[in-house]
């Protein structure tokens, strides 16, 4: 049975920034100086091709001349390592950390050398690009190497003078490091625990969360003891008010995060992903909050972010449209939301390349559709919802869709279907036997419709239901899937006999003012 051909190397260069691509071009070429350049030929091949293509490559390589399939693996592992080294250079061009790598070794190029007068230079400039850009580890190498130069230069009056001192930043360095790897720990657990505890009604789960946030280091601020270290305790403090439903603090400190990165900016250059991240979580608490304007200019402000890599760009996209979707959806403006529905589809284009969950963003594509009354399109949007592989994270999710499901069928006017997908759902909600409050009193009112088939007053069955959903957004763990999909503002709808899309827009313009 034949192997089946690796597509590292394909991968690898489908993975490059066009910048990143134009310099690799041009250290390939820089490989030989002849015209039968094959590292360059097959990275330039590669980069024109949508699908990997083993034979077309082979082929465009080496013509009708037969080779063994090994020569061609050779050649692409090659490529390979060149590629790295050339990625190696232009990283070492951009990054402050290949930077000071690559100066501690030119230090150990000459220590070996006993060129201590040159080591002691580089050393000293190394050391404050270091303190500057917090580089622990590395700073733990150039104390050391301080140590190992003067030991070796018999240099015993700097030893009994520096000693100390050295020992003292060394642990002073060790403890930063200690701080920074708790701080990373906590924020791992926590996010464990929010995917780990997902389908857990609202007391359990902020039980076992307010374990993790009871942390002696998440007491304030000031126990962080570097600027990393500061991100993440925002970053934890963020993550963990949203997941306590805490809307408030989840903005204070997301708000709290970007300020330090902001003032911060030759940190913030070297760690844009975080930022990104930061950033997403702003504007989410902004949404949350009915903080629209706020959210429209960072909205502004996110889309012209220039990330390191093409997963930075990515996150950008994905993001820029998840809020924009948010927005437009929150507004009432659905007919402005199709629009960037359909550019979100052509720059989805540009990346398929990337791991792109778009199940993550089929509920907003549906319910985009649903506000615009393509109910057909809500209708596949939600079926390929539904029909997601089953895991817990999503558990919640699923029974909403089907809600949603009920909804939709109703507005499409399919009664006969509606019935049968009422008795399914309630079989669904039995079996599963941890149904919301808000998902039988709906199911109840469907019930209804299919049973009385309108003999008694509809109206009235809503007015009911608006009560019981209006009291219901006062529980905490009703009040979260409540706030997934507007169904006070449907049901209100049905009531006044509005599209709603107009009624869903005057409930914004009357929050706004």
């Amino acid at each position: 049975m034949s192997k089946t051909p690796s597509d590292k190397l394909f991968q690898l260069i489908h993975s490059l920034t066009g910048p990143e691509r134009r310099y690799v071009s041009v250290h390939l070429n820089r490989q030989a100086n002849h015209s039968d350049n094959k590292y360059l030929l097959l990275f330039q091949t590669a980069s024109a091709q949508k699908v990997m293509d083993e034979s077309s490559l082979r082929k465009k390589i080496y013509g009708k001349t037969q080779i063994t399939s090994r020569k061609f693996s050779e050649l692409k592992a090659y490529t390979y390592h060149l590629i790295l080294t050339a990625l190696q250079f232009y990283d070492g061009s951009t990054s402050i950390n290949f930077k000071v790598d690559t100066q501690l070794q030119q230090i150990r190029v000459l220590f070996k050398r006993s060129h201590y007068r040159d080591c002691l230079d580089l050393l000293k400039k190394s050391k404050t690009l270091i303190i500057k850009y917090e580089l622990f580890l590395q700073l733990i190498a150039v104390l050391d190497w301080e140590k190992k130069i003067a030991y070796a230069r018999e240099d015993i009056a700097f030893l009994d003078e520096e000693l100390q001192r050295i020992d003292e930043e060394e642990q002073a360095c060790v403890a930063q490091i200690r701080n920074l790897s708790t701080y990373r720990n906590i924020l791992y657990q926590l996010i464990i625990s929010r995917r780990k505890y997902a389908v857990l009604r609202s007391t359990e789960k902020q039980k076992k969360l307010a374990e993790i946030l009871e942390h002696p280091l998440l007491a304030k601020p000031e126990k962080a003891r570097s600027y990393r270290a500061s991100v993440l305790y925002y970053r934890i403090q963020s993550n963990g008010a949203y997941s306590m439903l805490d809307y408030e603090k989840f903005y204070k400190f997301s708000r709290g995060q970007i300020d330090l990165m902001e003032a911060n900016p030759h940190l913030l250059k070297e760690d844009i992903s975080a930022y990104i991240y930061g950033m997403t979580n702003l504007m989410l608490a902004c949404g949350l909050l009915s903080r629209y304007k706020e959210l429209e200019s960072n909205l502004l402000i996110f889309r012209e972010l220039k990330g390191s890599s093409i997963d930075d760009a990515f996150r950008i996209f994905k993001h820029f449209y998840a809020l924009s979707f948010r927005l437009c959806i929150q507004k009432g403006d659905f007919a402005e939301g199709w629009k960037m529905l359909e550019r979100h589809f052509e720059e989805l284009d540009k990346y398929k390349g990337q791991s792109f969950e778009r199940g993550s963003f089929y509920f907003q594509y549906f319910y985009l559709s649903f506000g615009k009354e393509n109910y057909d399109d809500a209708l596949s949007y939600l079926n390929l919802w539904l029909n997601l592989p089953r895991s817990i994270e999503r558990e919640d999710l699923q029974s909403l869709a089907r809600m949603l499901n009920l909804i939709l069928h109703y507005e499409m006017n399919n009664m006969v279907l509606l019935e049968s997908l009422v008795k399914n759902t309630h079989r669904y909600l039995k079996r599963r036997n941890q149904a919301y409050a808000f998902e039988k009193h709906l199911l109840h009112f469907f019930q209804q419709v299919i049973k009385n088939n309108y003999r008694t007053s509809l109206k009235a069955a809503l007015k009911v239901l608006k009560n019981d959903f209006t009291a219901l957004a006062e529980h905490p763990s009703e009040k979260v899937m409540l706030q997934y999909f507007d169904f006070l503002s449907w049901i209100e709808g049905k009531i006044t006999r509005q599209p709603f899309a107009k009624v869903v827009a005057a409930n914004y313009q009357r929050s706004d003012e």
